[in-house]
């Protein structure tokens, strides 16, 4: 079958006048041209370009680290409650403790106002005594009874 294919087509391509072969060979050479480089080529380019930029990249991740080596080694020397800022140090050990924080009011980097409502006293007492351990020292508290047995209202002034 292939052999009768490729005689029909032989019969074919004799059969045309020169120039109508001259043209087919210079299309089957622009098509073949295409080809290779829609193929083959661009592929390849669009890869090393690519592999370019994910190089630059991985360049500037590096000189981001280098710069940032000095301050991750001297967060590492620090005791384990004492990384990150106030607010994020308290609002850490609130969650851990089931504690919403209703307001509270940043007073530069190391200090901070917060509201707490209706909240038992008990978890306010855990809450304030790993505060501590992480740092943090409380400069002022007003404690209130809320409307329930054992339910406080508490404003807190902390330092850390």
């Amino acid at each position: 079958m292939a052999t009768s294919l490729f005689q029909g087509v032989k019969r074919y391509w004799e059969g045309l006048s020169d120039r109508d072969q001259k043209a087919l060979t210079v299309l089957g050479a622009a098509l073949l041209i295409f080809l290779a480089w829609a193929v083959v080529w661009r592929p390849a380019a669009e890869y090393a370009a690519a592999s370019r930029t994910a190089a630059e990249q991985a360049r500037a991740d590096y000189i981001w680290m280098k710069e940032r080596e000095g301050w991750v080694r001297q967060l590492a020397r620090q005791p384990a409650g004492q990384t990150g800022n106030l607010l994020s140090r308290v609002n850490s050990q609130a969650r851990r403790h089931g504690i919403e924080l209703k307001r509270f009011e940043p007073r530069g980097d190391n200090r901070l106002n917060v509201w707490l409502e209706a909240i038992a006293f008990d978890k306010v007492v855990l809450w304030l005594a790993d505060l501590t351990q992480a740092g943090v020292d409380v400069r002022q508290i007003t404690v209130d009874q809320a409307g329930q047995p054992g339910q406080v209202n508490v404003r807190l002034s902390l330092e850390g």
